[in-house]
């Protein structure tokens, strides 16, 4: 799977946001949106409809430069950008990553309803215990590429906290 180019992994179902969001910042908001579809050789109106109902804030937004957003608008846009493709799977790389905590819950908001309606599974590589337990199901810590630990959402806050004190 690694060495599969990234439209073939795309057009299995596999969504991507990567850290640092890497949106197309010189074009519009609804460039960025048709470029994710097109790229997989999907013309989806549908998709588009869909993503900006989820994701409303970025409507007003359409027509500008992906690169004059705030970074949290840019991680909306990057999030809504992978799921054009409609993934089964979406892997999520350090998502909070300089957010304010307004666009935080809204992201928490967003992949609840769109886990739920799209049965869509997250993975997700995230420093910020609350996003991460807000999130997830179960945690599966990682050190050095060797797993360490598996726990519920609660499980892996509860310790989070506790290590914290």
């Amino acid at each position: 799977m690694t060495k599969a180019q990234a439209y073939t992994r795309a057009k299995l179902g596999i969504g991507y946001v990567p850290q640092g969001r890497a949106i197309m910042p010189a074009l519009s908001v609804l460039n960025n949106l048709k470029f994710a579809a097109t790229a997989i050789g999907r013309n989806d109106k549908d998709a588009a409809d869909r993503v900006l109902e989820d994701f409303p804030r970025l409507k007003a937004y359409l027509g500008r430069p992906a690169g004059a957003l705030s970074g949290g608008e840019q991680q909306l846009l990057a999030l809504a950008r992978a799921l054009m493709q409609r993934p089964r799977l979406i892997l999520l790389d350090e998502p909070t990553d300089g957010m304010q905590p307004s666009i935080i819950k809204e992201i928490i908001e967003k992949l609840h309803q769109i886990r739920q309606r799209d049965a869509l599974s997250v993975l997700l590589v995230e420093q910020n215990a609350e996003f991460v337990a807000a999130i997830s199901d179960r945690v599966l810590a990682l050190q050095k590429g060797q797993f360490t630990s598996e726990q519920t959402a609660a499980a892996f806050l509860a310790s989070a906290e506790e290590s914290l004190t």
